[in-house]
């Protein structure tokens, strides 16, 4: 592999885990209140962190290329990489339900139908299923990513091995 080909693709690997690390504590310090999930901070004044984060990495990930496939694998880091942007475009473009969504510091109401959102304002099961599938999805790929496809890498080191591990747990 070229050598500036590996740095693009380990500069695209630390964008995406210096996002991942970097949305819960913006969401957190700019909305300044506890919510459910993430992904009711869709609908408060950290929106604008959560689609713009979650469009980067939808970005990033359908551009990472990875590892060439090797003969006893069965998915190449391509195609993980290809689904995961594919399932975390889906959780933006179909927010989560926000029903009854509260504050878990102060009880205050997140959600408003009368607020005009960047993708709607959706209450109905099967786009609340729909989100909660791909968000999973989304994580459960990159934590496959982190766990099985980084820790293959026989060069690096023990300590590395064993963060990938955790990270991907």
């Amino acid at each position: 592999m070229d050598i500036d080909f590996k740095k693009s693709q380990y500069r695209l690997r630390q964008s995406i885990g210096s996002l991942g690390m970097a949305l819960p504590v913006l969401l957190l310090l700019y909305h300044n209140k506890l919510l459910p999930s993430m992904s009711h901070y869709y609908y408060s004044s950290a929106g604008v962190f959560f689609i713009g984060i979650l469009s980067s990495l939808c970005i990033i990930l359908y551009s990472y290329k990875g590892h060439p496939k090797s003969k006893e694998e069965i998915i190449s880091d391509d195609l993980v990489t290809k689904l995961a942007s594919l399932f975390i475009l889906l959780t933006i473009l179909i927010p989560t339900e926000c029903e009854g969504a509260i504050s878990l510091l102060d009880k205050d109401k997140v959600c408003y139908q009368d607020t005009n959102y960047l993708f709607g304002y959706y209450e109905n099961g099967i786009n609340n299923t729909i989100h909660l599938m791909s968000a999973g999805a989304f994580i459960f790929l990159l934590g496959y990513m982190s766990y099985i496809k980084f820790t293959r890498n026989k060069s690096a080191s023990k300590s590395l091995i064993w963060l990938y591990k955790i990270c991907g747990l």
